[in-house]
């Protein structure tokens, strides 16, 4: 049985850390299609970190402050020391109940001791608990032990830490930057804590509007001869040489020029993001943003800030204002060319929360 089984069929906790998003751009809703979704690798790491936030809403909401306790000392006398074990069906018909992942006798009191489980194929999974908490999961068929679990916690985080047969499954920390961290042996998701935005191996995730968008490692362009003597900087933040692919081209002596490109997926929809920032030799710099996409029939689509002209291929579709949401020159129904801008308006947003965390990232050197 699984980390992520057991918890669903032991009601262990599952929730999300309560973060207040930073942007507050409004976005204009998207019809959505029919279409391709997350993977279901995605789909099976999303939920596995999910499971894993079981206890962040906690430490979201008591850092700094007094810090819940979660094993509080067991009295001696207390009758729910006198149970040993009961199978699942038995604990839940004597009135018994999962509260929020712990297991809690009919007259309100924690359980401490043994739930036992038993599957067709004649294996067995009992599940030891201490003042209601759960402590450890050991699975057996006949003689023969097939994993022993045991489960750590800590006040700030709750659940912390599972060990299966010595070695760690999941773990939870907080990094550099102050946000979450759940490394399992396949994936490691983290919380950015400002946002709430989910990334999973490097790729930013909203599960709810079917949106995932990943950065690759940005370009570096430098003169053949002299180098720079400047740090590089994106919004602010500076971007550590280790962390650059190099390019080649020619150069005046003391200007760079940064490539850092994004791609963005919803609903098998594609929106590309290509940041050029030129560097002069004192440093100064400048950005270029180009937008292209992949939306249903349109295969080039191109959106120009500047212009506000909006194309297909060498095709112009329309012209948007992207101050006043205007949609003028149609050579296309409305109703498509609004879906068009709506599509490039949310996958845009979420590309600038994205690249937020990621730079949050790389000012605390986790990049």
């Amino acid at each position: 049985m699984s980390d992520l089984s057991i918890t669903q069929k032991f009601n262990m906790p599952i929730a999300t850390p309560q973060f207040r998003s930073s942007n507050t751009t409004p976005i204009t809703s998207v019809p959505q299609k029919e279409n391709k979704g997350l993977s279901t690798g995605a789909k099976v790491a999303i939920g596995t970190g999910l499971v894993a936030l079981a206890s962040y809403g906690i430490y979201v909401a008591t850092r700094g402050k007094v810090k819940p306790k979660t094993t509080p000392p067991v009295t001696t006398n207390n009758p729910v020391q006198e149970i040993k074990e009961l199978a699942v069906s038995a604990f839940k018909e004597a009135g018994n109940k999962f509260v929020k992942g712990k297991a809690v006798m009919a007259d309100g009191t924690n359980y401490t001791g043994k739930i036992v489980s038993e599957s067709k194929d004649g294996s067995k999974v009992v599940m030891e608990y201490l003042d209601g908490v759960l402590q450890k999961s050991t699975k057996t068929k006949g003689a023969e032990t097939i994993f022993e679990k045991t489960y750590k916690y800590s006040d700030e985080l709750g659940l912390e830490q599972i060990l299966k047969n010595n070695n760690t499954t999941l773990k939870k920390f907080i990094d550099e930057a102050g946000n979450l961290n759940i490394k399992t042996p396949k994936h490691l998701t983290t919380i950015d804590k400002p946002s709430g935005l989910v990334s999973i191996d490097g790729r930013f995730i909203d599960k709810q509007k079917n949106i995932s968008g990943f950065f690759h490692k940005p370009t570096i362009v430098v003169p053949a001869e002299g180098g720079i003597n400047y740090s590089t900087k994106i919004n602010g933040v500076e971007i550590p040489a280790n962390a650059f692919s190099h390019g080649g081209a020619t150069l005046p002596q003391g200007n760079c020029n940064i490539n850092w490109q994004y791609h963005g997926q919803q609903n098998g929809n594609r929106l590309t993001v290509d940041n050029i920032y030129s560097f002069n030799s004192s440093g100064q710099s400048n950005k270029i943003i180009d937008l292209s996409a992949k939306y249903g029939e349109y295969k080039k689509l191109g959106y120009d800030f500047k212009s506000g002209l909006v194309t297909n291929g060498e095709i112009p579709l329309f012209n948007f204002n992207y101050r006043t949401n205007e949609i003028t020159d149609l050579k296309i129904d409305r109703k498509e060319a609004e879906e068009l801008v709506n599509f490039a308006k949310e996958q845009y947003n979420f590309y600038q929360k994205a690249q937020k965390a990621r730079l949050r990232e790389y000012s605390a050197g986790l990049c």
